[in-house]
This record gives structure tokens, sequence and C-alpha cells, in this order.
């Protein structure tokens, strides 16, 4: 009994060795992985910059560090996530062979990804996630690297101020300039029902194309009651996505009051009907001057 407890510590110990001598084998490999393999991986290019909502996008990665065979296979796995997704057919997982050489890019790996951006992506900067496996069976280490995608989602922007008000006809002309680098197609300009201002008649007013830095104007026949009120522009642009933007207008009375030759351009109808009734007033009246003097003469 004494000889077989004796047997079990001896196994005990040989296993305990054993372990030990292989963690620190695996432990010795990791850290000799890590001296002689450092990859640096780099967004070396974004086409278009900056990225378009509802578009694709093609990124470029340069990965440098794993000039050594020693280094085993690298395996560079793009994280699909809002907004970005693969192109159908495009395989998140790419492999190669540590020693890889590009002509262009001496001593590094070059990965590229065509991405979808989602249309509702938002405007700035949007994270993309890569993960980095090397070495090998047995001796991966994995790295995980965060890169900042620019999207501009808008490239169409507007201004909307009053250009002129008729205090007489209530006629409001609004000034409305593309401000955006993208050209506008479809343009409506409603001004939705709100305390700040009485719109007579339609709300909305077709404007058409307006391209960018162009400018345009439309007129309602509405009357403004506070120093403020909201407009909304309806365009699609160069992507064919319907958009909305709402901004909020000025509007001072005072300035548009006492105008020298404000009302010139528009007038009310009865105005025209009233000089017109006056004409043939005055042509029934020297008709029956005349008639008058050519009886008394006779």
């Amino acid at each position: 009994m004494r000889k077989f407890g004796i047997f079990m510590l001896v196994g005990f110990a040989i296993v305990a060795i054993g372990l030990a001598l292989l963690t620190s084998a695996s432990v010795n490999a990791a850290v000799g992985l890590r001296n002689t393999c450092a990859p640096e991986i780099t967004l070396l290019n974004q086409d278009p910059y900056p990225a378009v909502p509802g578009d694709y996008v093609k990124v470029v990665f340069q990965i440098t560090g794993l000039e050594e065979k020693s280094c085993g296979t690298l395996s560079v796995n793009l994280v699909e996530g809002f907004p970005f997704s693969l192109e159908p057919g495009e395989q998140a997982l790419k492999k190669f062979e540590s020693g890889y050489f590009v002509r262009d890019f001496s001593n590094a790996i070059v990965v590229p990804y065509k991405l979808r951006v989602d249309k509702a992506a938002l405007d700035g900067e949007n994270e993309l996630d890569v993960v980095l496996s090397f070495g090998k069976p047995g001796e991966l280490l994995t790295q995980l690297h965060t890169f900042n995608i620019t999207i501009e989602a808008n490239p169409i922007d507007f201004d909307v101020f009053v250009k002129d008000f008729d205090n007489s006809t209530n006629l409001l002309t609004l000034q409305l300039v593309n401000v955006g680098e993208g050209d506008a197609e479809a343009v409506v300009v409603e001004i939705p029902k709100q305390s700040g201002i009485e719109v007579k008649g339609a709300r909305k007013e077709v404007v058409g194309s307006l391209d960018a830095h162009d400018d345009t104007t439309t007129k309602f026949e509405a009357l403004p009651r506070d120093s403020s009120f909201n407009v909304s522009i309806y365009f699609n642009d160069e992507l064919d996505n319907r958009l909305k933007i709402t901004k909020e207008v000025e509007f001072d009375r005072d300035a548009f009051l006492n105008r020298r030759g404000s009302g010139s351009k528009e007038r009310s109808p009865y105005f025209y009907a009233t000089i017109v009734l006056a004409v043939l007033l005055l042509l029934t009246w020297m008709r029956g001057i005349f008639r008058f003097r050519r009886r008394r003469k006779h």
C-alpha cells in the first residue's frame, strides 16, 4: 500500500512537470511570436471620401510587420456592423501567408474591401472594426483594430429667407439657395401648418431642379404672425433618395413697410379692375360731352 502511494505521488509529479513544461513552452512561443511578429494595420485609402449613404465605399488596408515566414498565417476579418455591410460576394475573412510581398508596397500586405453604406448612416465619423489573427496552430495571437470611415450624410443643404412681402396682398416671396455640393431634383417647398404663419391656398410649391450653389424664388399667399416660421424642403439627391430638410425662417414685418415701390410688382386684381372701370367711365363721359357739343352746333 505504501509503495502504491509512492507511485501515485511520482505519477502526479511527472504530470505536473509535463504541464509546467507545456505551459512554459506555450508562453515562450507566444512571447517569441510577439517579439518576432509585430503587425501594424493602417487605413490606406477610402474611396469616395467622404462616403455617401446608400452608395458603396472602397476601403484599402495596409499591413506590415509580418515579413518573417515564422509569423505563420495572417487572417484579416472585417466585422460587419451598422452602417457598413459587405458587397454581395465579398468575403469578410481573408488569409495571407507571412513573408508576403507586393511590388508597390514593399513588405506589406494590401487588403481591399468594398462596402455598402446604409441609407440611414449618420453624418461624420463611423467606426469600422477589423480583427487580425496570426501565428501557427496553437500559437495564434489576435488583435482588434478600429478605424473611422468618414460619411457625409447629406451633401445637399439649403438656405431659406424672406426676399419680399407685399403688405397689401400678403404675397410672400421666399428665396431658396442650394448651399450644398450636390444637385437637388424634384424640389418642393412647403409651409407646414403652424401657429406662426397663416397660409391661404396651396401650402406646397414645386421648384423643380436646383443645382449646387444655385438659387430660385417661390411665392405663397400667407400672413406671417410671429418673428419666425418653419419651411420644409423635399428633394431627391444624386442617388435618387427622397429627403426632407426643415428650416426656420426669420421674418420682420417692419422691414417691408413703407418701402419705395413696395407692391409695384404684384398688385391686387381689384386694383386693375378699378383702373379699367375708371378709364371706361372717363371715355363714356368724354363721348357724352362730344355728342352734346355737336348737337348745340346743329
